[in-house]
């Protein structure tokens, strides 16, 4: 089956030439980062996996990823693990490598579990929804999405609440039957 993107960031040609700026920068700094600075060395390296996959370069990404991950283990750092993991698991599904970020996406939601810390759940939900759209499978992403609009709302950021409200909207277009019959159920058990 043939994956068709859900609604991933595109870059304009000016945004592109920036990112690139601000990558080559973060590189001459990572560059002359010393031994023992670990906080500003993962905050690059998760920068520059990040910059690199929403510059279409998805393979060069999952090994700054896949090292902020492993060093924010090792470091203790949970909202640095949260916040990786989440770019390890985006990387991956641009990547069309969709099992593995389901894996990602899995893993950090069983850490962010809603009684310990919902800071990053939202965006997990979002993303991890996007992605099953992807893999087709809509009723798992329409849950997800719904999920992260009820977080986002309790937030009160409107521009997060659009965002979800704008993926929700796409997935209806997706997939009017399976969205049309989870509202339905929805409206009748209430």
């Amino acid at each position: 089956m043939a994956i068709i993107p859900f609604q991933r960031l595109t870059l304009t040609e000016a945004d592109s030439a920036l990112l690139r700026q601000q990558l080559a920068g973060a590189q001459t700094e990572l560059a002359t980062i010393t031994l023992g600075n670990e906080a500003t060395r993962l905050r690059l390296l998760g920068k520059l996996g990040e910059w690199h996959y929403l510059l279409g370069e998805c393979e060069m990404a999952l090994p700054f990823l896949t090292d902020t991950v492993a060093m924010a283990e090792r470091g203790g750092d949970a909202r640095a693990l949260a916040a990786n993991r989440l770019r390890l698991a985006t990387a991956l599904q641009y990547a069309n490598r969709h099992r593995e970020a389901v894996h990602i996406f899995t893993l950090g939601l069983r850490a962010l579990a809603p009684s310990v810390d919902v800071t990053y759940r939202d965006f997990f939900l979002q993303h991890y929804g996007k992605c099953l759209v992807e893999m087709g499978d809509m009723t798992q992403a329409r849950a997800c999405l719904a999920e992260a609009l009820t977080l986002r709302i309790a937030k009160g950021d409107a521009k997060l609440i659009a965002s979800t409200e704008q993926a929700l909207a796409g997935l209806a277009e997706r997939d009017p039957i399976t969205t049309s019959r989870i509202d339905s159920a929805l409206f009748t058990s209430s």
